[in-house]
C-alpha cells in the first residue's frame, strides 16, 4: 500500500472553510441588496400635524390672523370637500373638510387673541339700539358682521378705529350720536370717548373713522343719543297764510 499523502487532510480543511467564507458572503450581499430595495419606513403624519403651530389657542381661525371671522368662513368654503389631511379648514381633524367644521367655526366666531382693543384688527362690539341706546364695549364681533344691526362694530385700524352699524329707524332727527369710551392707545389709560354721527333716518354709521391714537375701552360704554332737527324760522308769508279769527278785523 502506498503512504498517504500528509497534505491530503489539510488541502481538505482548506476547501470547507473556503465553502464557508463564500458561503456567508454570498448571504450578506444578499441581505444589502434588500435593503437597498426596500425603502426607508415613513414616520406616521399625526391628523392636522401640518397645522401645528399656526394658532393654537383659537380653534376656528383658519387662516391665522387672531380672529375667528367670515374670511376664515371663506377659506372653509373654498376647501369645503377635501380629504387632504392636514388641511387648515379642517377644523375636527378628521382629514375631510365638510359640516362639522363649520360647525366649529360657527361655534368660535368672533374669538380673538387680543385682550384689548389697542392691537391692529382688533375687533370690539356694544349692543346698542334705539330700544336700548347703551351698551358695554366687549371684544368679539358683532353676530352679523357684513350688516351688523343693532350692534356697534369697532375695528382697530393703525391710526385710530372704524365705527359700523345699523341702530334702528328714527322720526324727527338727522340720525344719532354715537358716543364710545376710548383708552389711550399707547398706554391703556381711559382717554374720555369719542362721538361720531351716523345720519339718516336708519342711522347707519359705515366704516367711520375716528381717528387718533385712541382705542375703543374694554368695559366701556358706548351710547346712543338722538340729533334733533331744529324747526324752520318763521316768515312773514307763513304767518300771512295762517287765518284770521272769526271777527277779527282784515
Amino acid at each position: 500500500m502506498s503512504a498517504r499523502s500528509p497534505g491530503g487532510p489539510r488541502c481538505v480543511a482548506l476547501l470547507v472553510v473556503l465553502a464557508v467564507l463564500l458561503a456567508a458572503s454570498e448571504v450578506t450581499a444578499r441581505a444589502s441588496e434588500a435593503a437597498q430595495a426596500t425603502p426607508p419606513s415613513q414616520a406616521p403624519v399625526q391628523r392636522g400635524a401640518e397645522r401645528v403651530g399656526q394658532s393654537p389657542t383659537i380653534l376656528g381661525d383658519i387662516n391665522n390672523d387672531g380672529i375667528v371671522d367670515v374670511r376664515d368662513y371663506g377659506l372653509w368654503r373654498q376647501a369645503f370637500g377635501s380629504t387632504t389631511c392636514g388641511n387648515a379648514a379642517d377644523l375636527t381633524d378628521d382629514c375631510v373638510v365638510d359640516t362639522r367644521d363649520y360647525g366649529v367655526w360657527r361655534q368660535n366666531f368672533g374669538q380673538t387673541l387680543a385682550t384689548t382693543c389697542i392691537p391692529v384688527g382688533a375687533i370690539c362690539q356694544a349692543n346698542v339700539s334705539t330700544a336700548a341706546p347703551n351698551g358695554t364695549i366687549a371684544l368679539g364681533d358683532c353676530a352679523n358682521p357684513a350688516d351688523p344691526v343693532n350692534c356697534a362694530r369697532l375695528v382697530s385700524v393703525a391710526n385710530g378705529f372704524t365705527v359700523t352699524g345699523r341702530f334702528g329707524t328714527v322720526q324727527g332727527t338727522t340720525g344719532l350720536y354715537l358716543t364710545i369710551a376710548v383708552v389711550d392707545a399707547t398706554t391703556g389709560v381711559p382717554s374720555g370717548a369719542r362721538t361720531v354721527n351716523c345720519p339718516g333716518s336708519s342711522t347707519t354709521c359705515n366704516n367711520v373713522l375716528v381717528s387718533g391714537n385712541v382705542r375703543p375701552q374694554i368695559g366701556g360704554t358706548a351710547g346712543l343719543s338722538s340729533v334733533t332737527v331744529s324747526a324752520p324760522d318763521t316768515t312773514a308769508s307763513d304767518e300771512l297764510a295762517v287765518a284770521a279769527p272769526d271777527g277779527a278785523p282784515t
